[in-house]
């Protein structure tokens, strides 16, 4: 029986090992065995990742980082209260000259109808890229299309661009002196979910460049494995940020989600981490306080949220991160300060709507989870 046991475990091992080492075939093996560590959480021990690669470029002595804001939004899919939340941060946060949304499908709906108030938004049509340096993109990762598309973006104007599932909390600019800043998200991993850069950067051209060895079947190789890479080895060319953007990180986000996690207190930004949200929440989504289960966020069931993430929201909605009592007036949202000062008068605040019970959906699809 002993021995049944023993087999059955060495079988799971060899099932998981042998199922990495397939999925990431095209990784080297020094990268295999980074990633590898990486998931088991020992890259502190192995891989001493407090610190392990970081970017020794100067600052300078002036802003070289343009302040503006980029988005890009591929295809047409459902806009939602998160995506609200992002750009409204950006804009009140860091306070862009320009925020501008690079699309080839505008999208619609109530949320899109509050951004577009937001005076300094510019809509920008572009083309989903489908070849980068004459190889034909992978379509069926859509993630792919958009990578090359925020780099061409950042290429021509610089600036900073943005995941539409990132919170800014603190304004950006004592990173705007460094040529190029990119996140730690853990390990051996540095996202592109934020990027910035200046409009000549040498590190973004590298970047792109890199380009020209596109690997059309590994998900991650280009845009995050192979950007490490080039920074360690031009670590002079770019500033790298380990905790402060997008920390916690993917296998992380929980923190945020179910707890009191400090987050103002030396982060800029926060990665939201939508697509595992949507997967790991029909375990068990956080509550309101004696309330339903909640999977998709509104005005109205951030109120009272209990922890770190529905204090954010609170302050990037309701500029007042406090839990707002069911008999309490709630502040008014962003949006109305914003057209009190177009129109110049000050506007009541919206009578408040009634909450519904939020049903489960039976399914969901892949497309629904993909962000740009």
């Amino acid at each position: 029986m002993r021995k049944l046991k023993h087999m059955k475990i060495l079988a799971v091992l060899i099932l998981f090992f042998g199922g990495f080492l397939t999925f990431f075939y095209q990784y080297s093996i020094d990268q295999r065995f980074r990633v590898l560590v990486f998931w088991c959480g020992l890259d502190n021990i192995l891989l001493n990742s407090d610190g392990w690669l970081n970017g020794t470029l100067e600052p300078s002595d002036d802003y070289v980082v343009p302040n503006i804001a980029h988005f890009t939004w591929l295809y047409c899919r459902d806009f939602s209260f998160i995506h609200l939340l992002s750009m409204v941060s950006v804009y009140k946060v860091m306070q862009p000259e320009r925020i501008l949304f690079h699309t080839n499908c505008e999208p619609e709906g109530r949320w899109w109808n509050e951004v577009k108030l937001i005076p300094t938004l510019e809509i920008k049509y572009i083309e989903p890229p489908v070849r980068v340096f004459d190889q034909e993109l992978n379509l069926n990762w859509p993630e792919h299309q958009s990578d090359i598309a925020r780099i061409e973006v950042l290429l021509k104007y610089g600036g900073v661009y943005f995941d539409p599932d990132i919170f800014v909390v603190q304004p950006l600019d004592p990173l705007r002196k460094y040529d190029y800043v990119v996140g730690r998200e853990d390990g051996y991993m540095l996202n592109n979910g934020i990027i910035m850069t200046a409009v000549n950067s040498t590190f973004l051209r590298l970047f792109y460049e890199s380009y020209r060895n596109y690997r059309r079947r590994c998900f991650n190789c280009n845009s995050i494995i192979q950007q490490h890479n080039l920074a360690e080895k031009y670590s002079h060319l770019i500033h790298i940020e380990n905790y402060s953007m997008q920390h916690p990180d993917n296998l992380h986000w929980k923190l945020l989600f179910y707890g009191k996690f400090p987050w103002k207190e030396g982060h800029y930004t926060f990665h939201i981490w939508m697509g595992a949200y949507r997967i790991w929440s029909w375990i068990g989504a956080p509550r309101q306080q004696g309330g339903e289960w909640i999977r998709e966020f509104s005005p109205e069931n951030i109120k009272q949220l209990d922890s770190s993430f529905g204090e954010m929201c609170r302050f990037i909605y309701y500029g007042n991160s406090s839990i707002i009592p069911e008999e309490a007036e709630a502040p008014k949202p962003w949006w109305l300060a914003v057209r009190e000062q177009i129109h110049g008068q000050v506007l009541p605040t919206p009578p408040k709507a009634k909450s519904k019970p939020l049903k489960f959906r039976k399914k969901f699809s892949k497309k629904a989870l993909r962000e740009n």
